[in-house]
């Protein structure tokens, strides 16, 4: 689960807002004063990121590196059904570890969204490095989770501490990736595995850093904001929570959904529904008022998890749409639900110090708050 949106408007709790307001006076195509032209249609935003005209340039969120994209397609699709693979099998074969990981990391209370995420960190670390991975490449994997995955983390520390962060964990990573590139015939054993096996000869290694930080932001980061909105809605709506675990997850993901805008570059002239756009616009699909659009939910702000009783919407693209949707999207919604089953069968859900206010970034991540997890007696209701 990622999101990149370049030319983005600046991020802040007031952006929301915003985005709403101007597509209420301006329509589902509307432009934001120095961040270009953004869609809030379903339908529109649908075809910008499936770009079956070739409308757009290729542009795949997850695979950016600092040079571009990572190339050529085919190591993208690779790495992307490895990673899936991988982790599909790992959460299965691990499945055991959660209670355990709910009781150490959230009862009987817990500072959110933190401790969804560190709750995923020590859950999938394993996939991510496997324990053949030397202790200080897990280390600064570790600090880059403290310090930047985190929600806020960014703003809690100075440029200049990122900046020597960043550059050990490049060189820690790209080190380990050239070590694992020496020996190309072991199958894949975690997901910088998957990375490395994956890159064509004469590559960066620092492209390979690139993609595996993609990586580890979305299984801990995005997974873990997700597993934090859906606890942070169940506790403040506690009449829905014998919902269906799957049904929650679904609408916290409608309602807040993590990559919440799509950032795609305008390859040739075309109208996109009522606006002429040109080469060198950017194009900003917008999920959040996507999930929220009053011509395709009813509702559209109310926390309502019977909408998915039927199964998938059509207006639902929290994964993106084409080609380059996450293709870890599964695994990432039944991790969440496996999670959130494993709570509301013996806790009852309160929020505590709502913070109210959306971290709203690259990623849309729940606002800071606790929760309080009351063991329940007897039967799940």
């Amino acid at each position: 689960m990622s999101s990149t949106a370049r030319s983005a408007p600046p991020v802040g709790p007031g952006l929301l807002p915003l985005l709403a307001r101007l597509r209420d006076r301006d329509g589902d195509v509307f432009t934001v004063p120095g961040a270009g032209l953004h869609v809030a249609d379903p339908a529109l935003a649908k075809a910008v990121l499936a770009n079956a005209g070739g409308d757009f340039a290729e542009h795949s969120d997850f695979f950016a590196t600092a040079t571009g994209f990572l190339a050529p397609r085919q190591a993208q699709q690779r790495i992307a059904r490895e990673a899936r693979d991988l982790l599909a099998a790992y959460t299965a074969a691990h499945a055991a570890d959660l209670p355990r990981l709910v009781g150490t990391h959230l009862a009987p209370g817990a500072a959110m969204p933190d401790a969804a995420n560190r709750l995923l960190h020590e859950h999938l670390g394993p996939a991510l490095l496997g324990p053949a991975t030397a202790p200080a490449v897990r280390a600064v994997v570790a600090e880059v989770v403290t310090h930047a995955v985190l929600a806020g983390a960014r703003q809690r520390r100075g440029r200049l501490r990122r900046a020597l962060l960043r550059h050990r964990a490049y060189a820690a990573l790209a080190a380990e990736t050239t070590r694992r590139r020496a020996d190309p015939a072991h199958d894949p054993a975690d997901l910088l595995d998957v990375v490395a096996l994956a890159l064509p000869d004469g590559y960066d290694p620092a492209d390979a850093v690139d993609v595996f930080l993609s990586l580890l932001f979305a299984t801990v980061g995005s997974t873990g904001f997700l597993l934090s909105w859906t606890l942070y809605l169940v506790g403040r709506h506690p009449d829905q929570a014998g919902a269906p675990p799957a049904a929650l997850v679904r609408e916290a993901l409608r309602l807040w959904p993590v990559a919440w805008l799509f950032g795609r570059p305008v390859a040739r002239a075309h109208d996109l529904g009522p606006v002429r756009v040109e080469p060198g616009q950017t194009v900003h699909v917008c999920a959040y008022l996507a999930h929220r659009h009053p011509g395709h939910w009813p509702e559209p702000d109310g926390f309502r998890p019977d909408r998915w009783r039927d199964g998938p919407h059509g207006a639902f693209l929290p994964f993106g749409f084409g080609a380059h949707a996450c293709t870890g999207a599964a695994v990432a919604t039944g991790l969440a639900a496996d999670v959130v089953a494993l709570v509301l069968a013996s806790y009852d859900v309160a929020v505590l110090d709502d913070g109210g206010q959306p971290q709203v970034g690259p990623a849309l991540a729940p606002p800071p708050h606790r929760v309080r997890l009351t063991p329940r007696s007897g039967e799940r209701r």
